[in-house]
């Protein structure tokens, strides 16, 4: 009794999400539609690329996948959005070389790099410069923010720094960010130890923004103006920080809240 066509795209979407990339050819050469729904409402490609199957990705691709389609759990994200959460390169590679786009996308209109630069604890720097190559914008931005205010809210040391080096306009807005979040950090965590080692983060944080030329003038907690003095001089009154660079005020607004967050 041949397969109905719904039994075929879930046993597909089963395959490829167990990375079984034999099972999936001859599913398809059965005539398995390459981008049906499984009964979990999601794709073969789409479960391929959330579990990072390399081979399997290849295979529906070739025959025909779309790699802007869908994808996510509750469908808010693209392919390309979930590798790029994951740190999966070769597989944005893949998806890259099929045609889809860097710029904004899915129905939460993520860019795929912000989601790089944001995502696990110190984001992805080879996905970063892989989007980077593809033509995704640098300052490009999610909710307002581009992938150096993100990482700078964060306290993501490592990514400020990558991001910097690769072009990263160091804006007013990202030090505002990285004092609402140090602010933030400081009331939610009790543990004086993690408080102190995220504190120390931020700093270097700043001290990155500040020395590579931002334009403007902030105000920070005097804790902060403490930490900052041991990596770049005098930096003034306790509470100002300011670049010889620096020649218009930036008052700091910005507050950074739980609902701000990128899906991680």
């Amino acid at each position: 009794m041949p397969s109905r066509p719904g039994d075929l795209a879930d046993r597909l979407a089963r395959a490829a999400g167990g990375g079984d990339a034999a099972a999936v050819a001859r599913l398809l050469s059965e005539g398995a539609e390459v981008d049906g729904l499984g009964e979990d409402g999601r794709s073969a490609l789409d479960l391929a690329v959330h579990a990072g199957h390399v081979g399997v990705v290849r295979v529906l691709l070739e025959a025909g996948a779309d790699p802007q389609q869908t994808a996510g759990a509750y469908g808010e994200v693209t392919p390309l959005c979930l590798a790029a959460m994951y740190g999966y390169v070769d597989v944005a590679e893949l998806l890259l070389d099929a045609g889809a786009a860097t710029g904004a996308q899915g129905r939460l209109e993520f860019p795929p790099l912000v989601l790089a630069a944001t995502s696990s604890d110190h984001g992805y720097p080879q996905m970063v410069d892989l989007l980077l190559r593809r033509g995704a914008d640098i300052d490009g931005t999610k909710r307002g923010r581009t992938s150096l205010e993100w990482a700078a809210a964060f306290g993501n040391v490592r990514m400020v720094h990558h991001l910097l080096a690769r072009g990263a306009t160091p804006t007013a807005k990202a030090v505002s960010e990285a004092h609402a979040g140090a602010e933030r950090y400081a009331k939610a965590v009790r543990d004086e130890q993690k408080r102190q080692e995220k504190q120390e983060g931020y700093a270097l944080v700043l001290a990155a923004l500040l020395a590579a030329g931002v334009v403007g003038r902030a105000l920070f907690p005097p804790s902060l103006a403490g930490s900052l003095r041991g990596h770049r001089g005098h930096w003034g009154p306790p509470g100002v920080l300011e670049s010889r660079r620096m020649d218009v005020q930036a008052p700091v607004r910005a507050r950074w809240t739980a609902s701000s967050r990128p899906i991680r």
